[in-house]
C-alpha cells in the first residue's frame, strides 16, 4: 500500500472513531459532560498543541489541521474582529466537516 493511501485510511478511521464516540456519548447521556471536559482540556493545552503542530498564527490552524487530518479544504480571509476566548471556543465547537 502506498503511504498516501495508508494515511488516507488512517484519516478516515480517525474521523469514524470520533463520530462513533460522539454518538455513543449521546446515547449514554454524557455528551455535554464530555464536551465540557474536552473544552477545558483544550483551553489548558491548546497553546502547546498548536506549537507542536507548527501553528504560528490563528489562520494557520485551519490549513495545518486540514493538511494533517485531511478533513477540509479551507480558505482563510482576514477578520479584524477581536474575539473573546468564550467566542472562540463556541466557534471551534461548531466546526463540522462532512465529505460529500
Amino acid at each position: 500500500m502506498e503511504p498516501v493511501q495508508h494515511i488516507r485510511i488512517l484519516q478516515h478511521a480517525y474521523a469514524a472513531q470520533l463520530a462513533d464516540a460522539t454518538v455513543q456519548y449521546g446515547r449514554a447521556g454524557i455528551l455535554e459532560q464530555v464536551t465540557e471536559a474536552r473544552r477545558a482540556a483544550r483551553l489548558s493545552t491548546g497553546a502547546a498543541t498548536a506549537a507542536k503542530m507548527g501553528v504560528s498564527e490563528p489562520a494557520t490552524a485551519f490549513t495545518v489541521s486540514a493538511g494533517l487530518f485531511g478533513c477540509a479544504d479551507w480558505s482563510v480571509a482576514p477578520d479584524f474582529r477581536v474575539y473573546s476566548p468564550h467566542e472562540i471556543a463556541q466557534l471551534v465547537d461548531r466546526l463540522c466537516v462532512r465529505e460529500s
